[in-house]
């Protein structure tokens, strides 16, 4: 079996979360999304006892863009937030 040590695999996928967040090509966010999933999972299967430190480590880093706002008021319908106009 391969070792690879912990604070490569951590260091490289700091590198990847970094490439993802700053990404600004569709196509390009989606590969490096993929490689970080896998590279992820592998960890997960063989070295669950750094699981929670990748896990804080990729919140830090990567913040999602298309986070729902909370001062969104629900009870409202949305085509009256929006101030959507039916035709007649």
């Amino acid at each position: 079996m391969i070792q690879i040590p912990k604070d490569e695999l951590l260091d490289s996928l700091k590198d990847g979360y970094k490439k993802y967040a700053n990404a600004n090509d569709k196509n390009q966010r989606i590969k490096i999304g993929g490689w970080c999933n896998a590279l992820e999972a592998i960890i997960f299967s063989y070295a669950e006892d750094i699981k929670e430190e990748i896990l804080s480590i990729r919140s830090e880093i990567i913040k999602n863009k298309n986070q729902i706002p909370t001062e969104i008021d629900y009870d409202t319908p949305s085509f009256t937030r929006h101030k959507i106009k039916f035709p007649k």
